[in-house]
């Protein structure tokens, strides 16, 4: 299941990459009646429950920033990459999970060099954890913000 509550304020050139985004991680959206796609605005998630238990994850998109967001929902700010890892988080799988490097480790022969404090992207359902792996945790969302915020420019 998705575990973090999130927002973000984005410019009207993102609205497409958000709502591509969110199909993809299984979001339904929904526009409240005031928003323009041709203006800034607040974009954030809700996990609704049906009569059978079944949790709906939903992505919000609003011109104004309601104001009971600031309680329990993590604040991306503006940086919309940090935003959709984080959304992203989930605890029934690894895959698409972020971890962070304690160690960092370095492969002389290949020319890699992994820092302490990297972020490294889980493509199996399972993290694998070998005899030589370096140690490591899964990101919390804290890390995740401040891993994207530090690389915003680029093309992560």
């Amino acid at each position: 299941m998705y575990t973090k509550k999130a927002f973000v304020k984005i410019n009207p050139s993102e609205h497409l990459l958000v709502f591509d985004e969110a199909l993809k991680l299984g979001y339904n959206v929904l526009y409240s009646s005031d928003w323009k796609i041709d203006e800034p605005c607040f974009v954030y998630t809700t996990f609704f429950k049906n009569n059978s238990l079944v949790i709906t994850p939903t992505l919000n998109i609003t011109r104004i920033k309601p104001y009971y967001l600031e309680d329990d929902y993590f604040d991306c700010k503006d940086n919309l990459k940090a935003f959709l890892k984080i959304i992203a988080m989930r605890n029934d799988t690894d895959k698409d999970q972020y971890f962070v490097d304690e160690e960092g480790a370095e492969w002389v022969n290949l020319g890699l060099r992994v820092e302490p404090g990297s972020l490294e992207k889980c493509l199996t359902d399972k993290k694998v954890v070998c005899f030589n792996t370096p140690k490591c945790h899964r990101a919390s969302a804290q890390e995740i913000f401040n891993f994207f915020e530090k690389y915003k420019d680029s093309t992560l």
